[in-house]
């Protein structure tokens, strides 16, 4: 095939193309179409609004105890004047009124995957597992906690058993939220 021939056959396929799109936009006879503007929606149902009677308070019911009074350390002395270890003392509140706590450091590490690490197979273990993060010598450093507890006997038994299960020697503390 000769070079005008191919030019006029790719003219020929280009003015087809053209005709094929333009044609069908030209010829278009049909009036505007109508949208349907009927709403599918049925309408809202006919609902009586319920009557609730309001409530009685019953005649049994002691009133509460007044926020003074309530966790307030017990005297540690018994009725025979032994003074009781103090793991065992009723929850106390700190200077803040803050029931207070403890908490178990089981680890302290500087790169927070370490600390991640353990606190996932802590919460795998079924205990409550945070970290914080601290700058205690200016380096920063990732401390696992468990806890906090109110008991500090509670505090002690965790303790021993994730000393155990983890083979650390975890620290218990004053709890500071």
């Amino acid at each position: 095939m000769n070079r005008g021939f191919k030019q006029r056959l790719v003219g020929i396929v280009v003015l087809i193309a053209l005709v094929m799109v333009f044609l069908p936009m030209l010829l278009d006879l049909d009036p505007q179409r109508q949208v349907d503007r009927t709403s599918q929606i049925p309408p809202a149902p006919d609902i009586a609004p319920a009557r609730i009677a309001e409530p009685e308070r019953p005649d049994n019911i002691e009133p509460p105890v007044p926020p003074e009074e309530s966790f307030q350390p017990t005297d540690p002395k018994d009725a025979a004047g032994q003074e009781e270890p103090d793991v065992k003392a009723s929850p106390r509140l700190t200077g803040e009124g803050i029931p207070a706590a403890w908490v178990l450091q089981v680890g302290s590490f500087k790169e927070q995957d370490g600390a991640r690490d353990l606190e996932d197979r802590l919460l795998d273990a079924g205990y409550k597992a945070f970290i914080r993060s601290a700058r205690p010598g200016g380096d920063r450093v990732y401390r696992v906690y468990v806890g906090p507890k109110i008991d500090r006997q509670r505090a002690l038994d965790e303790k021993r058993a994730i000393d155990r299960d983890f083979d650390v020697d975890a620290l218990v503390l004053s709890y500071e939220p």
